[in-house]
């Protein structure tokens, strides 16, 4: 028997496609995978589920009511299977069938950093009816000797304990609330996380200082009395644990961060969550939205192909900060739909505050021509250097193209007179590859992108292999004119 928890969900998110759900055909089942480390055993997920007692069978045990639930886990990594599970979950015991309530269970994998994918298969034991089945990605990505952060899970209730147990972390039992919309009845919940290798990305007697920040993305407005910042001793592993007190929190989506910065006030380590918090208190708003971004909300929930959502969310990613990268990043591949949908509209109503709708219509032309230009059968073009800097900055207004210049690897310039940072912003990108499509940013001189001194060395070394790191300009050959474009494009 496995140890369950019982869980208060106001409505379950569906992440299983293909197969229809109801009362009478299927289980109604939530499903996640989060990613943890441990000093001692290395990489690690656990994998929740969460039930809907109303969708279950229950039958009569001697003087208690019980489901009963039969569940595999296949993890794969390309066609090979490198582990599997399959096990039993029972429900908490009912003395009637009317007093059902929600439940959830978690099992632990250990696994080596890499790419996967989990297959889940769920039976109602108490029914012969054809099982629940899922296939998700899977990225194993905590390593170790590497800073690192899990992910937040938001958490229910968070009572201390003695006791060892499945859902058990740092000494307390915790109850996870694993969907993206918080109901009004809701006063609160724990933020839970986990940092990793601190201390030898850091030093054993080193520090870093933590940052908590709650923003409102309806209005794009930070809410300061719920912001942390606190100095933090390094160690192997580091909880974050933090109560929000929702009581006083207007309807609207909202994103909460977590950010490390060392010394140096560098930024080693960060991550996110955004939920849709309920609440009888007026969204910032007051309430009122423009038929632009309902129509715009009402496009993107309508989209329910999850592969048309994933391209919607990874095409954003040159507009975001670094902060919205890192949440793509890390969730385009394993959120659910609902989280991505909701995450979008958050992010389009905030960048676009006028005519949002329209400006989506024309920013996926936009899209659809970056990828065209830049994109490959391997790639997407806004995944490229080239189509991230477009669809930030827009096209160049002077383009140098050298693909064939002696002892140089292919190269283009892009000038821009008028950049958002400065005027003019140069861009060099170069294909080392000699594939003549995928060109990576090799240099530029705008704030805040990659500079690279060495860069014409780089560039000029097709043939002019150079191992001396203290040099930076390039290999004087025959044809070589790289200083000329860069100085004077044309």
């Amino acid at each position: 028997m496995m140890r369950v928890i019982y869980l208060t969900i106001l409505a379950f998110v569906l992440s299983f496609s293909g197969i229809a759900q109801s009362k009478l055909t299927a289980p109604r089942v939530l499903f996640a995978v989060e990613n943890f480390y441990h000093p001692e055993h290395g990489s690690y997920v656990e994998l929740y589920l969460s039930f809907d007692a109303l969708s279950l069978q229950y039958e009569k045990i001697a003087d208690y009511y019980q489901a009963k639930l039969e569940v595999l886990y296949v993890i794969k990594k390309g066609s090979n299977i490198i582990k599997y599970q399959k096990f039993e979950i029972l429900s908490p015991q009912m003395k009637t069938e009317k007093g059902r309530q929600n439940f959830a269970d978690v099992q632990k994998m250990t696994l080596k950093p890499g790419d996967y994918t989990v297959d889940v298969s769920i039976w109602d034991a108490n029914r012969e009816i054809e099982p629940v089945k899922a296939s998700q990605k899977l990225y194993v990505r905590l390593k170790d000797n590497k800073l690192d952060m899990s992910n937040i899970i938001f958490e229910k209730e968070v009572t201390p304990t003695e006791e060892d147990g499945p859902f058990v972390k740092s000494g307390y039992l915790m109850t996870p609330w694993l969907i993206s919309t918080i109901p009004a009845a809701m006063e609160e919940f724990y933020v839970y996380s986990e940092v990793y290798n601190s201390d030898y990305k850091l030093g054993g007697n080193g520090a870093y200082i933590e940052k908590h920040q709650l923003r409102n993305l309806d209005v794009d407005s930070v809410f300061e009395n719920y912001s942390i910042v606190k100095r933090v001793n390094t160690s192997q592993v580091n909880v974050i644990l933090k109560r929000v007190d929702l009581k006083t929190l207007p309807d609207g989506t909202y994103s909460y961060t977590i950010e490390l910065f060392n010394r140096e006030n560098e930024l080693v380590g960060s991550t996110g969550k955004q939920f849709y918090r309920q609440s009888d208190i007026p969204s910032l708003k007051n309430g009122q939205r423009t038929a632009e971004v309902a129509d715009f909300e009402t496009h993107i929930r309508s989209a329910t192909s999850r592969d048309s959502i994933v391209d919607y969310i990874r095409c954003i990613r040159p507009l975001g900060t670094r902060a919205d990268q890192n949440f793509i990043d890390y969730n385009w591949d394993k959120a659910s739909t609902e989280v991505l949908q909701s995450y979008l509209i958050g992010f389009w109503v905030t960048y676009k505050t006028e005519n949002v709708f329209e400006e989506w219509i024309t920013y996926r032309k936009l899209v659809k021509l970056v990828n065209k230009e830049f994109g490959s059968a391997a790639k997407a073009g806004y995944d490229t250097d080239m189509g991230m800097v477009y669809l930030k900055y827009g096209a160049p207004d002077q383009i140098t193209n050298r693909s064939n210049e002696p002892s140089s690897y292919p190269y283009i310039i892009w000038q821009f007179y008028a950049h958002p940072l400065q005027s003019n912003a140069m861009y060099v990108f170069y294909d080392p590859s000699l594939t003549y499509r995928d060109y990576q940013l090799l240099h530029s001189n705008v704030r805040d992108e990659k500079d690279n001194p060495r860069w014409k060395l780089i560039l000029q070394s097709r043939n002019n292999a150079n191992g001396d790191v203290d040099k930076d300009s390039g290999a004087d050959h025959w044809g070589g004119e790289v200083d000329d474009y860069y100085t004077n494009p044309r």
